[in-house]
């Protein structure tokens, strides 16, 4: 080899290195630009993660203070649910005690409804009595009998006696004066 042709190896060997080279620094350049594009992104992105943080902080202690919020008010409402079952208990006892009541009064209703039934049927009886003693004593003959019966009466009370006591068990023996007044009954 000449030395012509070692100069051209030697120039051609440095025209493959300055290449490679330039190859490489534009290559090196472009993935410089790319990467320092990328890490601009990033930096964004770690711009926008960072507000999107700091949003999140806010909403979180936003969220904090509902749920303190709703804390509160629920335990406020468990109060006021446990005052209600309170009241509802005490308004379910006095309602037992009112049906009670009521069971009791209308036991004495019912019994009031017989005594009354039984007064009528006694008010009937006393006033058909009292018609038939007007009706007997209305004319001087029944009167007269009516006398003569009550004497009878008296005297059959003397007869059985309580052997010459006025008073035996407690109760006088001698009957009762009875003053009968007569009026006449007009007729129309």
């Amino acid at each position: 080899m000449t030395t012509n042709h070692k100069f051209i190896l030697v120039i051609a060997l440095l025209s493959g290195i300055i290449i490679f080279t330039v190859y490489k620094y534009v290559a090196a350049l472009k993935e410089k630009a790319e990467l320092q594009n990328n890490l601009n992104q990033a930096r964004q992105q770690i711009t926008l993660l960072e507000i999107e943080k700091q949003n999140l902080l806010q909403q979180i202690e936003k969220d904090k203070l509902t749920q303190q919020a709703l804390t509160a008010e629920n335990t406020q409402l468990k109060e006021d649910l446990n005052k209600a079952k309170e009241q509802v208990a005490g308004l379910e006892a006095s309602l037992k005690e009112a049906r009670s009541a009521v069971d009791e009064l209308n036991a004495q209703i019912s019994g009031l409804k017989t005594e009354n039934e039984n007064i009528g049927q006694q008010l009937a009886q006393a006033s058909q009595e009292n018609e038939e003693f007007k009706m007997r004593l209305g004319s001087i003959i029944e009167l007269k009998k009516a006398i003569r019966e009550l004497k009878k009466q008296r005297h059959q009370k003397k007869a059985e006696g309580n052997s010459g006591f006025v008073i035996k068990d407690g109760l006088p023996t001698q009957a009762a004066k009875i003053k009968i007044e007569v009026s006449p009954v007009l007729k129309e």
